[in-house]
């Protein structure tokens, strides 16, 4: 009993002169420094100067447009292709993957034509919505990354059996 009030005790005496316990010191911020003034410097004299009237023509001349000489056309080189980034993918991947796509979003499409719009609930509606939303994303990503498209046209088609089922 002994050791655990001078255990106590000992953690009582480092906890209670902690750094935790002092108060912080408040920031003090130095007012900005007035502005600098002076005085409008003092206009010398001016000397005076006749004013010297134009004549006025009494009819307008009529200017001619100047024409330049015939130049050659400029002939600009092509730029360069832009590089596009995304997965390098060979060839005949590449013809597996549009292969690939092609049917998935034709089997989306059929799928959602066969279902019909006006028969559908609530949530039926957001589903074919959703599968939409993926055919849509199929078509705008495969200029760009054939592989990601393909992505998108499998994931519209599986939805779309999914509500195909759900209709049935």
């Amino acid at each position: 009993m002994k050791t655990l009030s001078i255990v106590v005790v000992a953690a009582a005496v480092v906890l209670s002169t902690g750094c935790w316990q002092k108060k912080k010191k408040p920031v003090v911020v130095p007012p900005p420094p007035a502005p600098v003034t002076q005085p409008a410097p003092v206009p010398a004299p001016k000397a005076t100067i006749p004013a010297v009237e134009k004549p006025t023509p009494s009819k307008p001349t009529a200017q001619r447009p100047k024409v330049q000489p015939a130049s050659r056309p400029q002939v600009v080189a092509p730029a360069p292709p832009v590089p596009q980034l995304g997965a390098m993918i060979p060839a005949a991947q590449r013809q597996q993957l549009d292969a690939i796509y092609a049917l998935d979003l034709k089997k989306a499409r059929t799928i959602l034509s066969a279902v019909g719009s006006s028969t559908l609930d609530a949530q039926r509606s957001e589903m074919a919505g959703r599968v939409k939303a993926f055919i849509k994303q199929a078509e705008e990503f495969h200029p760009l990354d054939l592989a990601a498209a393909a992505e998108m046209a499998q994931r519209a088609r599986v939805l779309a059996e999914d509500l195909e089922k759900r209709s049935k």
